[in-house]
């Protein structure tokens, strides 16, 4: 099975930022880790929202970022992700709940853009 990964962050040789590659199985080579996001085809939602619409990956990437942006320290992990039931409170009825494994999907094309402005 081959897995499209899309580079979101500079420091894979080669490739730069918006560059699609593919590699033979689901598990991330170390030398993309927190460089990019996998690229599916399908998008899982779990326990969707009666109603609710599902966004793009880039759409739902923008409103975690703007989420995490109005969160407050004490709901970031040590590792520095965010809580996913904190993210979920403040969306919108009828958005899609964000489940762990989106957010962990979706988080490393943007942790740094969130960080820097949360100051």
């Amino acid at each position: 099975m081959k897995t499209k990964f899309e580079i979101t962050k500079k420091g894979v040789e080669g490739q730069k930022v918006g560059d699609i590659v593919e590699f033979d199985g689901e598990k991330v080579p170390g030398f993309l880790l927190n460089k990019g996001r996998v690229l599916t085809e399908r998008v899982a939602v779990t326990n969707p929202a009666t109603g609710a619409v599902q966004e793009s990956a880039q759409e739902r990437q923008a409103l975690l970022a703007e989420a995490a942006k109005v969160l407050d320290d004490e709901h970031f992990s040590a590792e520095g992700v965010p809580d996913v039931r904190e993210i979920n409170a403040l969306l919108d009825e009828g958005v899609a709940k964000f489940a762990a494994a989106e957010r962990d999907q979706l988080w490393p094309g943007i942790a740094e853009a969130v960080k820097a402005d949360r100051g």
